[in-house]
């Protein structure tokens, strides 16, 4: 019953995911994310805990954990397009901003008197409502009384239509003008209407209850004011319960339909039969509108449904057995209401929580919060105990990291709501048999490691090896344990490496719909390693290929371009020499190879199938059995066992596919362009890419990655390439992705490949392509795992999150990315590189003096856009180890001279004129950011930034000086700003006198975050209000926990 129940609701949350995450979508920055930074002591914190694993993710069933993940569509990027002082409910709702028509003062209190009659007024409806009830009429005094406030609405409705003019009907209260007018109309009419000039009696009636309507007046006061905070907290959950309500209605009134229409059936025969019987029956479900009203009030608690059950004894058992289902939905029913009106409200509270809008709760946050009382009570009216802050903090920052994240928040309220149940205490139970079960595991597979290790002993020395119990060991145990061993899955093992597809593989699918699936990739890596086992040699060195260094060169040559070749064979044509002219009818079925002087093995080898002479041209069909055929020079001849059989003049291929084609006929669009080198094992691959694609929480169905290895037809590459770099597959299929993804090995070799430095610089310089960069990270203390950086924060997470997960990127592979040159980049073939530096050049002639000035003004501008990224991608962890203005000071690499040089990040990013947008992050960075650090900063900020959006929550540690610094480098073309300093108490008014006295007169949206510095006051605020630049058109600013504890939202309600 329970599994089928739970089944249910998850069917149902499942089936409305969608409009839930529309309606609780959270308000999304109109600029791109930003770096974010890790946290180095954040108050409290809890250590030990895994980064990218909530321990309340653990045992929550799937329905619930999408309904608090459809509440995460956007990325936790720095700053809000509003800031919300209380609610999802607009702060400011005041229409009057005609500054030169009336001071603002005076229709502040004219607001108070308004709200004030609107308040007299629905209590003289109140007294008018209670006398005429008790008296049986109206008191006399009503007339009077509406006419009164009738004139004094009209007046009031006249004078803002005066004021206000075409804003009346335009402006940001358009709508609340409209409901006056309407409710001053309602009450003009109902007055006409006494007067004798409507005769109506009911129309009357109608018109007089419609004056109710007026209250809702007050709700635009509400909605005003600050000090109405705690009423629009409570006020934006019910509303956003409303927008649920409306379909839960019509899901509720189908299901009541269906079961009225059955219900209904099986009374109204007996009824009319008899109608002494079964009374109460008859009475409820008699009528089709009797059966609905009845299950409407089942629903709702209005009627027990186990007094109705009472009279059913009679009732046949299809009748009964449909009544009770239908008492089984409700219960359905009215579980999915609670939990989804539950995560609603909490969404709610964490927006109120989140002053900047960052996506997590820091510590600072929290406590501004809970400081208000009526918070308390809210939550407590929730079920959640708050009297411990610290330990509440603790608990719903589960993964230790000094902040709560989104989800974290959600499901930590879910699970903290009410008592601890007996589920609870049975989940701790096998939680303790499960660490149970695991040491037995561990100390079973110690053992086994251990006979492993005597067995390989005992093959390389070729004798007996006694066992720790004085028994022998026999290579039958190491055979067993390497055939359970996970590198090698079962499920691979029933695919094969052949007979996998139908015979025609070549297919019209373009290079850019070729990407793989993750599914299909680690179909790959399986058929790779189960061939590998067979005994593949390093074409190069000749040495055996071990699992873990098997690459992308190696199956290409042992596989890929054996699979791939046309089936009807290659045509060779090749000049022999004249030992070979009578023996050429003989080759049939002969072996033929290719060996160059760079490899141990041949470069290529292939059976003959058919030979043909013309003249002094001979032309062999061959069915190749590794590797590739070339025409260069320095690859040599073609040779025939021992004798060379003739120079290669020219090759023919006709009817290949690629590898991809090889492995499905369906057309795949690629979601990420994959840019690494082809020497990276493709086990560490085939992780790098699960990482990303379980970091991008992306399915093996929806992860698609383009690999040109796999997408492009390797026997016709000339064909893929062309001539023209913009209509080759790569720059297609970059164009189709929706980022980058750059895989990296530990010497970060892909930073030396012409191609992938391109295909970098493309993705930076497209504002709408995201870049994340992967690499496998070997460490002592744990087994290797895949750590991944993100040029922007992914969907749903914050910079708290963003930070821990990077923090362990090694910083010697940034390093190479802060010295690359495009222009230094290696190519494969020559003529490829020769295409992308025509292509950077604008298609100039390269061998003109003008062509080489212009390549070489867009290779530093690339360069500097290159180096500009990875040091803000670098900054954070820089900071953390002091390398800022030396990031090069490695001493556990060796490094180059080039890389031993200073590489100073202010410097690199300074140097980069182009850059017109700076987003970075160095929140909770308690112990490195200081006033020498936020110096650093402010001094190499790029000369012509347009959008600077900088974090600096938590960071307890600057002062006065920082903004200072800060405030003196703002560049006067700057349109956008963006500065979170909450958390810092040891920031003054001076400070706020810097930023103020600094911003340029160009700026048009200012975003300031000063929650948590108490020793901000009036005057500081002040001196900002007046140093606003004339052309601001929003302005949003966070005051809590300083000397004016107050937010605001707009620039109207800060300058009033």
């Amino acid at each position: 019953m329970l599994v089928e129940h739970e089944a249910r609701l998850k069917s149902h949350v499942d089936q409305s995911i969608e409009r839930l995450t529309q309606r609780m979508n959270l308000t999304e920055s109109d600029y791109p994310n930003i770096m974010h930074v890790p946290s180095q002591n954040a108050t409290p914190r809890r250590g030990g805990k895994s980064t990218h694993t909530s321990q309340y993710k653990t045992g929550v069933p799937t329905y619930v954990r999408k309904l608090v993940e459809g509440t995460l569509k956007g990325s936790g990027g720095l700053g809000n397009s509003t800031l919300r002082s209380g609610t999802g409910i607009a702060n400011s709702w005041s229409s009057v901003e005609h500054n030169l028509v009336r001071r603002k003062q005076l229709w502040v209190w004219y607001d108070i008197c308004t709200m004030i009659v609107i308040f007299l007024y629905a209590c003289l409806m109140g007294v008018n409502l209670q006398v005429t009830t008790l008296r049986g009429s109206e008191p006399p005094w009503t007339n009077q009384g509406e006419l009164a406030f009738c004139i004094f609405f009209s007046v009031d409705l006249g004078i803002r239509v005066l004021v206000e003019q075409l804003r009346f009907v335009t402006g940001p209260m358009k709508w609340w003008n409209l409901l006056d007018v309407v409710l001053v109309s309602l009450m003009i009419s109902s007055q006409i209407t006494q007067y004798g000039l409507i005769s109506s009696m009911s129309g009357l009636r109608v018109l007089r209850l419609l004056r109710v309507l007026r209250i809702m007046r007050l709700a635009k006061y509400f909605a005003k004011w600050p000090q109405f905070r705690q009423i629009r907290i409570l006020v934006a959950s019910i509303g956003e319960s409303l927008k649920m309500m409306i379909w839960l209605m019509l899901l509720a009134f189908s299901v009541i339909y269906v079961f009225s229409l059955v219900l209904t059936e099986g009374v109204w025969q007996s009824c009319r039969e008899d109608s002494q019987r079964e009374e109460l029956l008859c009475k409820k479900f008699g009528t089709l509108t009797g059966s609905m009203l009845t299950l409407y009030q089942i629903l709702y608690s209005g009627v027990l449904w186990g007094e109705l059950w009472d009279e059913m004894t009679a009732w046949h058992w299809f009748f009964q057995f449909f009544y009770l289902l239908y008492e089984k939905e409700n219960l359905i029913q009215s579980e999915i209401e609670s939990k989804e009106e539950f995560v609603q409200q909490m969404n709610v509270v964490f927006r109120e929580f989140d002053q900047n809008g960052n996506g997590a709760i820091s510590w600072t946050e929290f406590q501004i919060a809970l400081e208000d009382q009526r918070m308390h009570a809210f939550l407590s009216s929730l079920d959640l105990d708050i009297s411990d802050a610290i330990g509440l903090f603790s608990v719903l920052d589960s993964d230790g990291t000094g902040a709560i994240e989104h989800s974290e928040f959600l499901l930590g309220c879910l699970r903290l709501r009410g008592g601890a149940k007996a589920v609870d205490m049975v989940r701790v139970q096998m939680e303790q048999e499960w660490m149970h079960q695991a040491m037995l595991t561990m100390r079973s597979m110690m053992q086994d490691l251990m006979k492993v290790s005597r067995a390989k002993a005992f093959e390389m020395q070729l004798e007996p090896t006694p066992s720790c119990d004085g028994s022998d060991i026999e290579l039958s145990d190491f055979a067993k344990f390497s055939s359970s061993s996970q590198i090698f899955p079962k499920s691979s093992e029933s695919m094969g490496v052949t007979g996998l597809l139908s015979y025609e593989y070549r297919t019209n699918l373009p290079s850019e719909e070729r990407a793989v699936s993750l599914k299909e990739l680690k179909r790959i890596s399986s058929d790779a390693l189960l061939a590998s086992r067979h005994g593949w040699d390093d074409p190069r060195t000749g040495r055996r290929i071990e699992s873990n260094t098997l690459n992308l060169y190696h199956f290409s040559y042992y596989h890929i371009l054996p699979k791939t070749a046309p089936k009807t064979g290659l045509l060779l044509r090749m000049e022999p020499l004249k030992s070979q002219l009578l023996h050429w009818r003989a080759l049939c079925g002969q072996q033929i190879f290719q060996q160059s002087d760079k490899m141990t093995l041949p470069s290529a080898s292939a059976t003959i199938l058919r030979a043909d002479m013309d003249g002094d041209v001979l032309t062999v069909c061959v069915a190749l059995s590794q590797g590739r055929f070339t025409t260069h020079a320095e690859d040599g001849n073609i040779m025939l066992g021992d004798a060379p059989l003739g120079k290669l003049q020219s090759m023919e291929c006709l009817n290949s596919f690629s590898y991809k084609e090889y492995l499905s006929l369906t057309p795949c669009k690629p979601t990420w362009y994959c840019s690494h080198w082809w020497g990276e094992p493709i086990v560490s691959f085939v992780n790098c890419c699960q990482k990303h694609a379980v970091l991008r929480r992306l399915n093996d169905t929806m992860a698609n990655y383009w690999v040109c290895g796999y997408a492009n037809r390797q026997h016709e590459l000339e064909l893929e390439i062309g001539q023209d770099i913009t209509q080759s597959s790569f720059y297609r299929a970059l164009h189709v992705a929706e980022g980058l993804l750059l895989i990296l090995d530990q010497d970060a070799t892909p930073f030396s490949r012409i191609w992938c430095d391109y295909e970098v610089y493309s993705s930076i310089t497209d504002p709408d392509k995201m870049l994340d960069i992967v690499t496998m990270v070997q460490s002592k203390k744990q087994s290797p795992g895949a750590q991944m950086l993100s040029k922007s924060p992914l969907p749903g997470e914050s910079a708290v999150a963003k930070s821990v997960r990077e923090q362990n990127f090694p910083l010697s592979l940034l390093l190479h990315g802060l010295q690359v040159c495009l222009e230094d980049g290696e190519a494969t073939v020559q003529k490829d590189k020769d295409g992308i530096l025509f292509e950077m050049a604008s298609h100039a002639d390269l061998s003109t003096t003008a062509g080489q000035e212009l390549l070489q003004q867009n290779l530093k501008r690339a360069n500097d856009a290159l180096h500009s990224t990875f040091a803000i991608l670098a900054w954070p962890q820089a900071m953390k180890h002091g390398r800022l203005l030396d990031f090069a000071n490695h001493k556990e690499q060796k490094l180059s001279s080039k890389a031993r040089q200073k590489v100073k990040l202010p410097e690199i990013l300074a140097m980069d004129d182009d850059r017109e947008v700076l987003e970075l992050s160095l929140a909770h960075f308690e112990e490195t950011c200081v006033d020498s650090s936020v110096k650093i900063l402010a001094a190499g900020l790029p000369p012509n930034l347009q959008d600077l959006r900088l974090s600096f929550e938590g960071c307890n540690r600057i002062t006065d000086q920082s903004l200072s610094a800060l405030g003196s480098r703002f560049c006067l073309g700057l349109k956008r700003l963006y500065l979170d300093f909450i958390g810092c108490s040891k920031l003054t008014d001076t400070g706020l006198y810097a930023i103020a006295g600094g911003l340029p007169p160009a700026l048009e949206d200012l975003e300031l975050h000063f929650a948590g510095c108490p020793l901000l006051t009036a005057a500081g605020v002040g001196f900002l209000r007046e140093q606003l630049p004339s052309g601001l058109q929003t302005f949003t600013a966070s005051f809590k926990g300083t000397g004016i504890n107050r937010n605001f939202a707009t620039l109207e309600e800060f300058q009033g």
